[in-house]
């Protein structure tokens, strides 16, 4: 929560890593909080027929959203490693990657229906049966495939990207498979809070991606983004914005009501390149100079 909190309050225009990695955030929080409350509910609710079925919709949703943060937090890697252009210009890597989000979150719905992956008992006590495993190795299959695509892509990553995203899949995939042959242990939820922190200690610093001036991405995050583009082959169009008459307004209106304009210019910008569809992240160069690529 504190993470998130503190991510959401940096900055209101991100880029598509920035909201992927908000995301990430918000659903890992939601999805731990269902499964304390339905653990709670097992604990120390009776066994009666209203208490079940509400313990078993807890579950359900926390077994959906544990499905899109890993798809999510795959989307999160590959955007931020600059991979996420090619699988959107790669028919093939698309299906893979449509096949890999949809079938676990189908296979949960289906269950809701069939009721196969897990039983509560009189005692209060949740059993999981064998089907529950076919929803887990999918889960092991995402993680796997994010750690071969690292490996494929090796030569135009960086080699810190490299070393990040070889030891964050192994990590998790080793520790999901814990949390599988030993579920009273939580780790899992352990698991998504170090991994979040950790991301936004190393990859997502808003003091280092974030011009706070301004409430833009920074200079920093545009050389990024273009180091990533080029590592790719990415044709990419920029259309920069220069205020020009600078120092008139700030003289005429002052530097805090000058500051507090550039923040209405960064969101102004940011919708519009949303209402029209470009897809394009507001960055500020310093200089009053914007760039939207």
């Amino acid at each position: 929560i504190t993470l998130m909190v503190s991510n959401l309050s940096k900055n209101k225009v991100k880029g598509s890593t920035g909201q992927l990695y908000d995301a990430l955030l918000i659903f890992s929080c939601i999805t731990i909080s269902f499964r304390i409350i339905y653990q709670l509910i097992l604990r120390h609710c009776p066994y009666v027929p209203a208490v079940v079925i509400t313990a078993k919709v807890f579950i359900y949703l926390a077994l959906l959203l544990r499905a899109y943060v890993y798809c999510l937090g795959l989307l999160f890697i590959f955007s931020s490693t600059g991979l996420l252009p090619i699988f959107l210009r790669n028919d093939t890597l698309k299906i893979v990657l449509i096949l890999l989000f949809n079938i676990p979150v189908l296979y949960i719905l289906m269950d809701m229906v069939r009721n196969i992956m897990f039983e509560i008992t009189p005692q209060m006590e949740m059993i999981i049966l064998s089907p529950m495993h076919v929803l887990n190795i999918c889960i092991l299959l995402q993680l796997f495939f994010g750690f071969i695509m690292i490996l494929w892509y090796r030569k135009i990553l960086t080699k810190t990207q490299v070393a990040y995203g070889i030891s964050l899949f192994p990590l998790n995939g080793l520790l999901f498979v814990i949390q599988i042959l030993y579920p009273q242990v939580q780790v899992e939820m352990f698991v998504l809070a170090i991994t979040c922190y950790l991301i936004f200690a190393t990859i997502q610093r808003p003091e280092l991606l974030v011009n706070s001036q301004t409430l833009a991405q920074s200079n920093i995050a545009f050389e990024n983004e273009l180091k990533k583009a080029m590592r790719i082959n990415l044709q990419v169009k920029v259309i920069f914005i220069k205020i020009v008459n600078y120092k008139h307004i700030n003289m005429y209106i002052g530097s805090e009501r000058f500051y507090a304009l550039l923040k209405k210019v960064t969101i102004f910008l940011h919708t519009l390149s949303q209402k029209n569809k470009l897809h394009a992240s507001v960055y500020y160069l310093n200089d009053y100079l914007y760039a939207l690529p």
